[in-house]
Parts: C-alpha cells; sequence; structure tokens
C-alpha cells in the first residue's frame, strides 16, 4: 500500500491499537493477579499485607528488622504482623545459633505446606507456558517485564519517596 490509498495512516492506527491491546492485556493480568492474591489470603484466613509478608519470608528467614525495611512497615506493626501470623500457625519466631540475641522470623511447615497447595499448580502451568515459547519470545518477556518493573518502581518512589521498593 502507498501512503496515498492510506496505508501509512492505517499501519499508525494499527500500531496504536495493538499498543492500546497490549496495555489492555497488562491490565487484565494486573488484575487477575490481584483477584488470585485476594483467593490465596482468604484462603489462608490473612489479609493482603500478611500475605505479603509470608510471600517475602518464601525466599527464607528475615529479622524482624529485614522485613520493616523491605515493605515500609514500622516495626510496631511488624511485630503486630509478625504476632498475627504466629498465632496462625504460619510463621515462628527462631533465635540465630550464632548470636542468640538475634531473631529471625520463618515460615512454619503449616505455611509451607498451604503455599505448595496454592502456587505448586500456577508454577507448573506457568512453566508450561513459557515452555513453548521461543528463546527470542522469552527474550523479549525478559526484557519487557524487566523495563516494567523499573517503571512501576520508578512510579512508585514518585509517589512514596520514602517508601521501599516492592520485592
Amino acid at each position: 500500500m502507498s501512503e496515498a490509498d492510506g496505508g501509512a495512516g492505517n499501519l499508525d492506527e494499527e500500531r496504536q491499537a495493538l499498543v492500546e491491546a497490549v496495555g489492555a492485556a497488562l491490565r487484565g493480568s494486573q488484575q487477575a493477579a490481584d483477584s488470585l492474591a485476594d483467593a490465596v489470603a482468604d484462603r489462608f484466613g490473612i489479609n493482603r499485607t500478611d500475605l505479603r509478608h509470608l510471600e517475602l519470608l518464601c525466599a527464607g528467614p528475615l529479622s524482624a528488622g529485614q522485613l520493616s525495611e523491605r515493605s515500609g512497615l514500622s516495626r510496631a506493626a511488624m511485630t503486630a504482623l509478625i504476632d498475627r501470623l504466629e498465632r496462625k500457625g504460619y510463621v515462628r519466631r527462631a533465635r540465630d545459633v550464632a548470636d542468640r540475641r538475634r531473631v529471625f522470623v520463618e515460615l512454619t511447615d503449616r505455611a509451607k505446606a498451604a503455599s505448595e497447595e496454592m502456587y505448586a499448580p500456577l508454577a507448573k502451568d506457568g512453566q508450561a507456558l513459557l515452555a513453548g515459547c521461543s528463546d527470542e519470545q522469552l527474550t523479549v518477556l525478559r526484557e519487557f517485564l524487566s523495563a516494567d518493573q523499573a517503571l512501576s518502581e520508578r512510579h512508585h518512589e514518585r509517589i512514596q519517596p520514602d517508601c521501599p521498593k516492592a520485592g
């Protein structure tokens, strides 16, 4: 098509429609992830903030101070959160063997089992979905998601400069 018959104009419109469709898909994906997190929190019998902290502990034990730094909660609020999760049987406080004054918060076997029940099927299906992508597609996805995360973090800092990044 030539520009004279509207080819260039249609291409711009098609590209804009594609950009908008990707934006809509991202919003839909985020909404689905939020709904899933709500359902998991409900299943655990906790709120989303508590679930977020359980997710932070999936990487391994952290001190209350480390949890507080990573989430932006005050130390007093963190103590209350840990107490709630401990009463539910999802975390326990454990003394550091090297420094008995230091206490770590760690997931209990109950929390690990519940997490496995909730997330293992999702991880399996996600791996299968990714396995169906070419190396080129995976590279584009990785680069896009990294850039999208950086974008979100930059705007989080703009809105709440004193709060730590997610992660």
